[in-house]
C-alpha cells in the first residue's frame, strides 16, 4: 500500500531560503484606462528560455521595474520582445504579463539550508534527490531545468563551499477552465478595454 506524506513548513530558523536571479527579466503588468485595475505582474509563472541580447531593451524593461504599463506600451512592448527573441528561439515565443525571459535559473542563494523543495519566488526548486525520486518511480507531467548557484550571502568572496544542485520544476499538465455557469459568484463582465474578468470561483467541493 503506497505511503503519502504530508510536506511541513519547518519551523526550525535558517531551514527555509530566499534565491533570486539578477540577470532575469519579468515582463511588467498592464494599466488599464478603463477599469482602472493593474494586473499581470510576475504572477504568471511562464518562461521564455533564451537571454535578451539587446541591451537597450532590457535597459528599458528593467527600469519598469515591477509597475504596470498602460495596455497600449505593454503590447508594443510585447511584439518588440517577440521580434528580439524569435531569431535565437527559432519561433516567435508566447509573451505574456510575467512572463519570465532567461536562458536558465542563475540563483544566488540566503543561504545553504535549503529543504529538499522551495519556491523561487513563483517556482518550484527541487534537490537533486527529489528529481531522482520521481523518475525512479516513473512520474509523469513535469520537466526539469538545470538551475546554477552564482553565489550565496554571507559566504566570503573566494571561500569554497558546496551549493545543492538545483532543478527548476515546471509543471506540464493543464486542467480545463470552470465553466461560468457553474461558478457560485456574480462574474463581472469583461472590461472593453483589456478583457479582464472579475473573479471566477469554482463549484464548492471541487
Amino acid at each position: 500500500m503506497a505511503t503519502f506524506w504530508k510536506l511541513c513548513h519547518s519551523e526550525q530558523p535558517g531551514m527555509f531560503t530566499y534565491a533570486y536571479d539578477p540577470e532575469a527579466v519579468y515582463v511588467p503588468g498592464v494599466y488599464c484606462h478603463w477599469c482602472g485595475t493593474n494586473w499581470g505582474g510576475q504572477w504568471n509563472g511562464q518562461a521564455v528560455r533564451a537571454d535578451l541580447k539587446d541591451p537597450d531593451l532590457l535597459a528599458r524593461i528593467r527600469e519598469i521595474g515591477d509597475d504596470s504599463v498602460v495596455l497600449k506600451k505593454h503590447r508594443a512592448l510585447v511584439e518588440e520582445l517577440q521580434a528580439a527573441l524569435a531569431p535565437e528561439l527559432g519561433y516567435v515565443p508566447s509573451i505574456k504579463m510575467g512572463t519570465r525571459i532567461c536562458a536558465h535559473l542563475r540563483l544566488r542563494l540566503e543561504g545553504l539550508k535549503m529543504p529538499d523543495i522551495t519556491l523561487y519566488p513563483f517556482d518550484f526548486l527541487m534537490k537533486q534527490q527529489v528529481v531522482d525520486l520521481l523518475r525512479e518511480h516513473a512520474v509523469t507531467g513535469f520537466k526539469t531545468y538545470p538551475v546554477e548557484v552564482i553565489g550565496v550571502d554571507g559566504v566570503e568572496q573566494g571561500a569554497r563551499y558546496e551549493a545543492p544542485q538545483l532543478w527548476e520544476y515546471e509543471i506540464t499538465g493543464r486542467a480545463g477552465i470552470a465553466p461560468e455557469a457553474g461558478a457560485y459568484w456574480p462574474i463581472d463582465p469583461p472590461c472593453s478595454g483589456c478583457g479582464r474578468r472579475g473573479d471566477l470561483r469554482l463549484p464548492k467541493g471541487l
